[in-house]
């Protein structure tokens, strides 16, 4: 179970380094919304890339959802956790669905999906 953990957050770690190589920036900027497991979520992400001594500047409690998507969008984050389903629902306004695997499939544009393990 925890290998399972390990290599999802490891998934999680490739899109901030790939935007911070491919984006000239000094640190990569993971940010979290507004509730504890959000919150620790996105320490361990911090935590990860400074172990390989990736700068990282932290965003933590910046709001719900639609704060956190807007700032990805805008180039203000790099990463933050987001639940599959809400993304699903809120930022893709896809209609409800009883597939799980319809839902994961449906990715956000230029964004990272983590398939479960």
């Amino acid at each position: 179970m925890a290998r399972a953990a390990w290599l999802r957050l490891c998934r999680y770690a490739v899109v901030p380094l790939v935007l911070w190589g491919c984006g000239g920036r000094n640190a990569v900027v993971v940010g979290s919304k507004n509730f504890t497991e959000s919150v620790l979520l996105g320490e361990i992400v911090a935590q990860q890339l400074e172990r390989y001594h990736i700068p990282v500047q932290r965003k933590p409690n910046l709001g719900g959802t639609f704060v956190c998507h807007r700032a990805i969008v805008a180039g203000q984050l790099d990463v933050y956790a987001e639940y599959t389903g809400t993304a699903y629902a809120a930022i893709l306004k896809q209609p409800r669905s009883g597939n799980p695997a319809h839902v994961r499939q449906v990715g956000p544009h230029g964004r990272c999906v983590v398939p479960p393990s």
